[in-house]
């Protein structure tokens, strides 16, 4: 009766796979019937690609031995390159997906400067080309869209173990997959999900790219809160710690303790957005940038308030400085030409090609190593071959052991 049981189970298996199958084909012939597909042609490259350096040679050659992997290296070390070089070299009908329209559009500039073909997959544009470009949220929308291709490149892999993204990981079967980033980790240790089907074939951290990366110096500036804002940050770690303790009262599984998860979540945003904008910080932000008037300065901070606040407070000591928390492109080609200081939130946290700098300025951040390696690696790139400075502002006892964290990655490099 047992054997009986497992065919019959296997049978049931075969079966809803080749209903699903059946489901996607039949998606595959709504998306070729509404929208433009020309992937049936073979790639046309338009020029050579730029040589590789040695390690990104290393991780795509580490890559091609398993077809299937994630390749994690520093921001600034060229990922983009190496998927470049991963579709030149399989020749294969290529889809690349990313977390943000910003990257996609990055993505298309570099694929169309060396290939014919290539197609945009998103909004109001739904051309399937030979290579194409997509999001993870049009990607979830239209899954037969993974039917077409051969290679499927995730740029921000670790976007893929979100909830609503994850089962597409279950469509990759078959397939060659890339997987890019610099950090695959998630706090929520989701990335387990990930690295169950795409294990990490090739890592390299800043201390193994010495010879092709800027030194940064990591230099801690204190400040103080004034009475008023010791009480409000009192107040609010108040509540951090009651709705801590409720989570013990809950197993993980409970959904009650996801909500309690989500509520500590919104209250450490708080805190982290209070803390970006006390007065001690944006003076100390200011004096930092007016002392590095000539040069091109990155300031980060969390929230469009403090952002704001700081450019105009630096406009109105004569320093033309330039509030970002929103993509705009022609504002990062004018950076350093028509102004020297950007002040940015968090749409600069990730993926984004910028120009280099070598005087950054943080005025608060999460304890995320993701947001840190990502912030570290926009003055970790040569620049006059001289070193960076990266100011650290902290007020608190969290805050400084955040800046241990940045300075212990800084020393790794």
């Amino acid at each position: 009766m047992g054997d009986f049981d497992t065919v019959r189970e296997l049978e049931n298996e075969l079966r809803k796979l080749k209903l699903e199958l059946k489901r996607l084909e039949k998606e595959k012939r709504i998306v070729k019937k509404k929208y433009k597909v020309y992937s049936e042609a073979t790639p046309l490259f338009l020029k050579e690609l730029p040589k590789l350096r040695d390690y990104q040679l290393e991780a795509l050659n580490s890559w091609l031995g398993r077809r299937k992997g994630i390749i994690v290296l520093p921001p600034g070390t060229g990922k983009t390159i190496i998927g470049l070089h991963t579709i030149r070299n399989l020749g294969r009908n290529s889809l690349i997906v990313v977390p943000t329209v910003e990257l996609l559009r990055q993505w298309l500039r570099e694929l169309r400067k060396y290939f014919n073909n290539v197609g945009c997959f998103y909004g109001e544009n739904k051309d399937i080309g030979v290579i194409t470009v997509t999001t993870y949220a049009s990607l979830i929308r239209h899954k037969g869209l993974l039917l077409y291709f051969d290679l499927v490149i995730f740029d921000e892999i670790h976007h893929l173990a979100a909830p609503k993204y994850s089962e597409v990981l279950e469509k990759l079967d078959g397939k060659a997959v890339l997987g890019l980033t610099s950090t695959p980790e998630r706090e929520d240790n989701r990335h387990t999900l990930i690295l169950s089907r795409i294990p990490v074939v090739y890592r390299r951290h800043f201390k193994d790219l010495r010879s092709w990366l800027s030194e940064v110096e990591v230099v801690p500036v204190r400040v103080k809160l004034d009475e008023e804002e010791k009480k409000a940050l009192k107040k609010i770690e108040r509540k951090i710690r009651y709705v801590s303790g409720l989570l013990y009262s809950f197993s993980e599984e409970d959904e009650d303790y996801r909500d309690i998860i989500r509520v500590l979540m919104n209250l450490s945003t708080i805190k982290r957005i209070f803390l970006s904008e006390v007065k001690s910080k944006i003076e100390k932000a200011v004096k930092l940038a007016e002392k590095h008037f000539s040069e091109r300065v990155l300031i980060f901070t969390e929230s469009i308030k403090s952002c704001e606040l700081i450019a105009r407070k630096l406009r109105e000591e004569s320093i033309n400085a330039q509030p970002y928390h929103s993509f705009h492109k022609p504002l990062l080609r004018l950076w350093g030409r028509d102004f020297n200081v950007l002040v940015a939130v968090r749409c600069l946290d990730e993926g984004l090609d910028v120009p280099a700098c070598k005087i950054g300025v943080l005025v608060s951040s999460s304890k995320s190593m993701r947001q840190l390696t990502q912030r570290l690696g926009r003055l970790l790139r040569p620049y006059q071959n001289t070193k960076a400075v990266l100011y650290a502002l902290y007020a608190t006892l969290d805050e400084w052991r955040t800046v241990t964290r940045l300075k212990a990655l800084a020393f790794e490099r």
